[in-house]
């Protein structure tokens, strides 16, 4: 089960802490939360961080898929 604010979510305290304050800035400016890019291996929380930014911006989140392949 995903959290759904920041302040649930566990660890990762430096990303909730720079995502905190853009939330703050967008919300006071009536600005959307600027394009983000969460980079990392599996089971870091990247996708329930990126979801609890929708929520807190009251709207929904879109999951794009990027795969890098090597191939030579």
């Amino acid at each position: 089960m995903r959290k759904h604010k920041l302040n649930d979510i566990f660890g990762q305290q430096n990303i909730k802490e720079v995502v905190s304050i853009s939330l703050k800035a967008s919300a006071e400016k009536n600005n959307p939360f600027p394009h983000t890019v969460l980079y990392g291996p599996a089971g870091l929380g990247k996708t329930t961080i990126a979801n609890a930014i929708a929520n807190e911006m009251g709207t929904q989140m879109k999951v794009v898929l990027g795969v890098y392949r090597d191939w030579e």
